[in-house]
């Protein structure tokens, strides 16, 4: 087990819980990661392979985190937004995670209710089913009506949802401590962070004011034609309680009956990949589970958006990178996709921009350049994601999220119209955000931004120089020499050192025995001095070990 060297005695406190989360590791087959992360189970001593020899690894690890519980499936749900991390399969079988829970006990609801809002259920509401619409991790949902017959939607936090939350990912935060440390996979992919983001994401979702305030913050601040976000109802609504009002919508999915009911479909496709985009790239946030169940079309065919809990923010920088890549795969110029590419992996090291722009020149011609076009511009851009991953890209958690949106928006969009063309959709948001970029006014607000920090530059240069000249005076500068390939030589250096002292004790082991068989020291066997014998053997099989080591190297 982990060592207990939190000072408050957490990891001490959950170790029942690592004792848990190594017993499910090695009952589905992850041992060796139960070992690099220092986790012991003694079920290995009994466990037999046929019970998940029969499922693939990415099933059985479907399967190990649901059985670790919800804030674990919640956690396999947003490693599926990762495809820079994980492989395709993988993610596959992580969008199969069902975020569902059995409903909580109706007393508890209506004490929960009572308690948040101060005052009996049956006085707030005039009615408030029983039954729920739908249970999940950290709450359900019940449909009510208000006193004037305003037909709502009631969210109640599950009780005790939060503890539970906190104990696991603390442990998460440890477990991805400990891999960092352990593993070059945890060093590779920074899992402290990803951890910590999700972390934050799942904390921001227990807090329903929150998700109210994006609710409305999308209401009014991103407006769209053909676009609704339900109204809230701010005197219903605390941290464990939420109240929006109910819209009767068809699901997105249900294209059959969305068509029987009148509506167009290829302009709802339209419609939705577009606002989708607009939101993100021009607003700066995004709703970030766009699954059917969170999107529905009104009667009116309106396209409604509920459930704010999960939603991401993209700033200025991450906004115009993106924008940049949105706009080099529509106009398929390779090298701005692969500058951009870099910009969001936060990369430094331009030296292999030619190779990457050649790389994306040949993803363009393999999927664009058919006839129709054979992937769409989401698959497009994982695609590109995971290539830059070579170059030791760290894509940021939200703009990894942004592209899993768009994938996933963009197959609702399919199923409402097979035949549409993204990057025509994508084309006007491309233009008006490459006029954006470089219009007077922005040119303009960049030197205002500029100006004081040229200008306090400029009145600080000269102290600083003579600063630095005293320095060079006194002799006290400082240079730092960062060489890059420094560990590679320590590492050579440390193979010739060790190689120079074998061969020395093979030397001496060599003479000691020779003397010994001349002087006959020892004891014998048929006259030959065993002290000797085992001095040649041993000499041999180094000096022997040394020679096939120097020959496998390719350095002889």
């Amino acid at each position: 087990m982990p060592a207990v060297t939190d000072p408050f005695g957490k990891t001490r406190r959950h170790l029942q819980r690592y004792r848990q989360i190594a017993d499910v590791l090695v009952r589905h087959g992850f041992a060796n990661v139960a070992d690099q992360l220092g986790l012991s189970s003694p079920k290995r001593l009994f466990l037999r392979r046929r019970e998940y020899e029969s499922l693939s690894v990415p099933e059985r690890a479907v399967v190990a985190l649901q059985e670790l519980g919800p804030t674990f499936v919640k956690f396999g749900q947003s490693l599926s937004t990762r495809p820079d991390i994980l492989s395709d399969d993988v993610i596959a079988e992580l969008e199969r995670l069902q975020d569902e829970l059995p409903p909580i006990p109706f007393s508890d609801v209506s004490r929960i209710v009572s308690d948040e809002l101060q005052a009996p259920i049956e006085t707030l509401y005039r009615t408030f089913d029983r039954e729920p619409l739908a249970a999940a991790t950290i709450g359900q949902v019940h449909r009510a009506t208000l006193f004037d017959g305003t037909p709502v939607v009631v969210k109640v936090r599950r009780p005790g949802i939060e503890r539970q939350i906190a104990t696991d990912t603390e442990v998460l935060t440890d477990l991805a401590a400990l891999a960092e440390r352990r593993t070059s996979w945890g060093k590779r992919y920074a899992v402290s962070d990803v951890v910590d983001e999700f972390a934050r994401s799942l904390e921001e979702q227990l807090d329903f004011v929150l998700e109210a305030g994006y609710a409305a913050r999308f209401r009014e601040r991103l407006p769209a034609e053909g676009i609704d976000i339900p109204e809230v109802y701010w005197e219903l609504t605390t941290q464990r309680v939420l109240t929006l009002a109910y819209v009767e919508t068809i699901k997105i999915t249900h294209v059959d009956e969305i068509a029987r009911a009148g509506h167009d479909l290829p302009r709802l496709a339209v419609t939705l990949f577009d606002y989708v985009l607009r939101q993100a790239l021009l607003g700066g946030m995004f709703h970030g589970d766009p699954h059917p169940g969170n999107i529905g079309v009104r009667q009116d065919g309106a396209i409604v958006f509920v459930d704010f809990g999960l939603v991401g923010f993209l700033d200025a920088q991450l906004r115009r990178y993106i924008g940049d890549l949105i706009v080099g795969f529509v106009s398929g110029d390779e090298h701005a996709v692969a500058v951009a590419l870099m910009d969001i992996g936060r990369i430094r090291d331009r030296s292999g921009l030619d190779e990457l722009s050649f790389e994306v020149g040949r993803l363009f011609r393999r999927y664009y350049e058919q006839n129709p076009p054979r992937a769409s511009v989401g698959e497009v851009l994982i695609s590109a994601v995971r290539m830059v991953g070579k170059y030791g890209a760290r894509v940021p958690g939200e703009a990894a999220l942004f592209m899993k949106t768009l994938v996933s928006t963009e197959g609702l969009c399919l199923r409402l119209d097979p035949n549409m063309n993204v990057r025509e959709i994508a084309r006007p948001i491309a233009h008006r955000l490459a006029e954006e970029r470089y219009s007077p006014q922005r040119l303009e607000s960049i030197v205002r931004k500029n100006a004081h920090t040229t200008a306090r530059l400029a009145a600080e240069m000269p102290a600083r120089f003579e600063r630095l000249m005293e320095k060079v005076e006194a002799g006290t500068v400082k240079m730092t020499v960062d060489i890059a390939e420094m560990p590679e030589l320590k590492r050579r250096l440390d193979v010739i050192t060790n190689r120079i002292v074998v061969g020395v004790l093979v030397a001496a082991t060599l003479v000691a025995s020779a003397l010994m068989f001349r002087s006959g020291l020892g004891p014998t066997w048929q006259g030959i001095p065993l002290l000797g014998a085992g001095g040649f053997i041993t000499g041999f099989g180094m000096g022997a070990r040394l020679f096939i080591a120097i020959v496998r190297s390719g350095n002889i």
